[in-house]
């Protein structure tokens, strides 16, 4: 079997659906209406098909040159550093995988690694980054907007606490991509913390 994992899901949901056993009560869950087996096998089906917002992803597939310009506090100055970011699609086309090198001054070589995709089921671009300065994850999700602006949202924790903090990414016309990260100072409120843009090795 090539899916079990599907298999499995399909036929949980299904069970729930055909059983009634389906409730918001006990742990605020949606209900599920009853679905026969067929339906429920399309219905997983379309959701694990690759779209294109996931062709739109496998476009950054390749070898990409970024300049960095962040600063460790609010009111630090700017600094700049240089990266380089290996991608390539992985999981059948569904998901973007990024090797992330840079350096940032002071401080020894970082490398992070980002893994973004597109939820069919909820119409959300989301992003779970991790890098080598940390051992925990970092998740966001959000959309992109009718001009092309991928805005993902989430929360940062760090020796700072946790707190919310925003990016936004652009293709730009002449090929290369942008983005802006936003932190929450304490106190503060929302400051742009990073940007960076990337051009093909």
């Amino acid at each position: 079997m090539k899916h079990p994992k599907l298999f499995s899901s399909a036929c949980l949901a299904l069970l729930l659906g055909l059983s009634g056993c389906a409730s918001t009560s006990d742990h605020g869950a949606t209900a599920v209406a009853p679905m026969d087996e067929a339906a429920m096998m399309k219905a997983m089906t379309q959701l694990a098909t690759p779209g294109p917002e996931h062709a739109a992803l496998a476009k950054h597939v390749g070898t990409w040159r970024t300049s960095y310009e962040h600063k460790l506090a609010p009111d630090a100055p700017w600094t700049q550093s240089e990266g380089v970011t290996t991608a390539k699609m992985i999981l059948g086309g569904r998901f973007l995988y990024e090797d992330i090198t840079f350096n940032i001054p002071n401080m020894p070589p970082m490398q992070g690694v980002q893994i973004m995709g597109f939820d069919n089921l909820t119409k959300e671009y989301e992003s779970h980054w991790m890098d080598s300065m940390s051992t925990w994850m970092i998740h966001s999700r959000g959309k992109m907007d009718s001009e092309g602006t991928l805005e993902l949202k989430g929360m940062m924790t760090d020796v700072m606490g946790t707190r919310a903090f925003r990016m936004t990414m652009k293709n730009l016309p002449d090929g290369s991509n942008f983005m802006e990260m936003y932190d929450t100072a304490p106190g503060g409120g929302e400051v742009l913390m990073m940007k960076a843009t990337s051009k093909r090795n």
